[in-house]
């Protein structure tokens, strides 16, 4: 094996190893006792390892739009500061922050970063799509009501905090309803069929679903270092690193052609089932005895319906051009059936 095929086999398999060394940071940070710093170490190696596979993703691979990836790369550099001003501080029992602290401030200036690279990846890739947009929005609206009725709302509504801390909490759910329609936007996207662009979603869903976790635990005070919710943002660290080292990252930022659009039975019931989201947030808001949420839940519901009827009608016409095209099929078949009959049968009588 030569030079070139040598390094193309390394760069085929670097992403496997990459995920493999974040599973055992992983395995180990769970093992280690939680506030301890060992633990702590751990948890920043992982960080350190997805910035430092960014960085050779993007020097190795020197994608032709690198602009998603260098904002992926400030953004967690910025969570990585964070952590380093949060964790010794705190889980070390240095001094105790309260709430906001300054690493909330890195956190969230790079949840901005990373949110605007990961849009600034599909901005270059994906064309103009209505359906894919109206599905990212249902997907979003309906899945942000439960958001709002377990975190946006409850910090908005506490008036026991500053209004610095009011803006600071309800800033992170809000990231979490961008990072919904993210990955929602790349669910739809017939362009974005690439292997880099599963790797990426499924580390999105990873950084969702902790942050979700966070939140909620933070709300009824049940948050410690060592959490099972960690396993989130550690799959992110592994899944987001590892598109960055895969074959396909190049091609995530290249121009793609629109595919056909698909419009499974799963992803209309996907679609129904966000769309219901909302009524089951009043329907469990009723049987708990608490209406706090009914406005917003209520103009949620008002606002899926239209995006439903609009959606509606765009496949109605879509049916209604397919139709319109196999008729056309048919006659232009038909005529040129006629128009080779009509020589053929002359010739025919003329050799009668």
């Amino acid at each position: 094996m030569d030079a070139e095929g040598a390094h193309a086999a390394v760069s085929r398999t670097e992403w496997m190893l990459f995920l493999a060394a974040v599973t055992a940071l992983a395995i180990g940070f769970f093992v280690l006792p939680g506030y301890s710093i060992a633990a702590g170490a751990v948890f920043m190696l992982a960080q350190l390892g997805m910035l430092g596979a960014l960085l050779v993703g993007v020097v190795r691979y020197r994608p032709v739009h690198p602009r998603g990836w260098w904002l992926l790369v400030a953004g967690h550099a910025a969570n990585i500061v964070a952590t380093l001003a949060w964790y010794p501080l705190t889980v070390a029992g240095v001094v105790e922050l309260g709430f906001p602290t300054p690493a909330d401030a890195g956190y969230l200036a790079g949840y901005a970063l990373m949110l605007g690279g990961v849009w600034s990846l599909l901005w270059a890739r994906l064309s103009a799509d209505r359906a894919a947009v109206i599905d990212t929005a249902i997907v979003t609206i309906g899945l942000a009501v439960p958001l709002w009725a377990l975190l946006i709302g409850p910090a908005a509504r506490d008036e026991t905090l500053s209004l610095l801390a009011r803006l600071v909490a309800i800033g992170y759910p809000t990231v979490d309803v961008l990072l919904v329609a993210v990955v929602a936007r790349i669910m739809f996207a017939s362009q974005a069929r690439l292997f880099g662009y599963g790797l990426l979603a499924v580390g999105l869903v990873g950084h969702l679903a902790a942050d979700v976790a966070y939140g909620v635990t933070t709300l009824t005070s049940t948050f410690t270092f060592g959490h099972p919710l960690f396993a989130g943002w550690l799959v992110a660290y592994a899944c987001i690193g590892a598109t960055a080292l895969h074959p396909s990252m190049p091609q995530m930022t290249e121009p793609a052609r629109r595919g056909e659009p698909v419009v499974s039975v799963t992803r209309l019931a996907f679609l129904a089932g966000c769309a219901l989201v909302p009524v089951g947030v009043l329907l469990v808001e009723a049987r708990v005895g608490r209406f706090d949420d009914v406005v917003e839940a209520a103009v949620a519901t008002g606002v899926l319906f239209l995006l439903v009827m609009w959606r509606l009608y765009g496949l109605s016409v879509a049916v209604s051009e397919h139709k319109r095209m196999e008729e056309l099929k048919s006659q232009f078949t038909s005529s040129v059936s006629h128009e080779l009959r009509t020589p053929l049968t002359a010739i025919h009588g003329a050799w009668g």
